[in-house]
């Protein structure tokens, strides 16, 4: 069960993207010197499904008058999320988020990691500073807390016998930059992904820093 997760993961490593990368088609394989986790969806690898970054550089700090917010100093978002905040039992004892920089080519990157029936779930998130992030290809937007909140929601052809877990792409302005969440379930536990992706949102909107 745990290699049909790694599957997931290899196809997601380029849906989050800077303006400056370029995702590869064919076949989905490891980038970036294999960091991948198994939070990373499974994605269509050609341009139609990539978010990207819509202006400033990965080092740019949010300057003023910026989208969602302009802290003092840049925030460390992968703190503002707790297992507290997901629908996870049974991880107080499970590091917070389990493991943290999981994709170098975002300034900041996370997952909140476990095991429900046998499988890998979570949350990961990706943070870009100074920038927006978009994805050509879309499934819809939801208004959270009057932030609009685009998502890609990936569970068609993940049903019984697949290789591939439902998943869900979201993305938002945030402080200043953009951020990515993701959403891998494939127990259908606890709602659908793209529902657990907007509660996620609305979780790190009540936390925003102002």
């Amino acid at each position: 069960m745990r290699r049909a997760v790694v599957l997931v993961l290899l196809a997601m490593t380029g849906v989050l993207v800077g303006a400056c990368a370029k995702p590869i088609p064919g076949t989905p394989v490891a980038l970036h010197g294999g960091i991948v986790s198994s939070l990373d969806p499974g994605f269509p690898t050609d341009d139609s499904s990539t978010p990207s970054s819509t202006s400033g550089s990965p080092s740019t700090p949010p300057s003023s008058g910026s989208q969602s917010g302009t802290p003092s100093a840049v925030v460390n978002v992968c703190s503002l999320l707790k297992w507290t905040d997901l629908p996870y039992k049974g991880t107080d004892s499970q590091p917070s988020p389990t493991d943290t920089n999981v994709d170098t080519t975002f300034d900041q990157s996370c997952r909140w990691q476990t095991s429900v029936d046998n499988l890998d779930v979570g949350v990961s998130l990706r943070y870009r500073i100074g920038k927006s992030l978009t994805m050509k290809q879309t499934s819809g937007t939801y208004d959270v807390d009057g932030r609009k909140v685009t998502y890609y929601d990936n569970t068609s052809g993940t049903g019984t016998g697949s290789k591939v877990q439902p998943s869900c792409v979201l993305t938002m302005d945030y402080v200043g930059g953009g951020l990515g969440i993701i959403i891998v379930d494939g127990t259908f536990r606890y709602g659908t992904v793209c529902e657990q992706g907007k509660a996620v949102a609305q979780v790190m909107l009540a936390k925003e820093p102002k």
